[in-house]
């Protein structure tokens, strides 16, 4: 067999040297910069809760799902007086239509609340739960980031007809007054609901 007349030793007896660069042409030590990033993780069935509060007549969850098209997961409603741990479970919602378990962000399910009020304070939290999780001991710190959500405040009617008020982890501004229709409003935070 017969070597091609241009090889890398007949250049290196004419004086030519090979480019040999570690960098890419045109980028520069100092241009470079790296970003901290918000730790992400990817759960089973890919449901990532992305919002979870009042829109003056329910409580509402979004959710968006990753990848592939989801298997079917439950939604579940917990009161927690100090947030890490689930003192009673006060709606559960299975998610199996089709529609829902597409994936994209937007999805958007309202629940129609229907729990006693206490008289101490407490939280919300939304999570999403495989269908073989009903029944079991829940402790929020133990989730992942992406599959609870506290409740970011906003007003919601329960199913015998009671008004609920729930605020945030702030300081929050109330305020009621009458409607035109001759009902009321209620005002949490510059937010308006009739």
């Amino acid at each position: 067999m017969h070597k091609p007349v241009w090889t890398w030793s007949l250049f290196r007896r004419l004086g030519v040297k090979p480019r040999r660069s570690r960098r890419p042409a045109g980028l520069k030590a100092r241009n470079l910069r790296f970003e901290a990033l918000a730790p992400r993780e990817m759960l089973a069935g890919g449901v990532l809760l992305s919002g979870f509060y009042g829109d003056g007549t329910h409580l509402v969850v979004e959710y968006g799902v990753v990848g592939e098209e989801a298997e079917p997961f439950a939604v579940a409603v917990y009161r927690s007086a100090d947030g890490v741990a689930a003192e009673g479970l006060l709606a559960r919602v299975e998610v199996r239509d089709a529609a829902d378990l597409r994936p994209g962000a937007g999805h958007r399910l309202a629940l129609q609340a229907a729990f006693a009020d206490i008289e101490s304070d407490y939280t919300l939290v939304a999570k999403i739960e495989g269908a073989e999780q009903a029944g079991q001991a829940v402790v929020f710190q133990d989730a992942s980031p992406q599959d609870t959500r506290r409740f970011e405040g906003g007003v919601f009617l329960a199913a015998d007809g009671t008004l609920y008020v729930h605020g945030t982890a702030g300081e929050d501004r109330v305020a009621v007054a009458l409607a035109d229709s001759g009902g009321i409003r209620v005002g949490l935070n510059d937010v308006w609901y009739a």
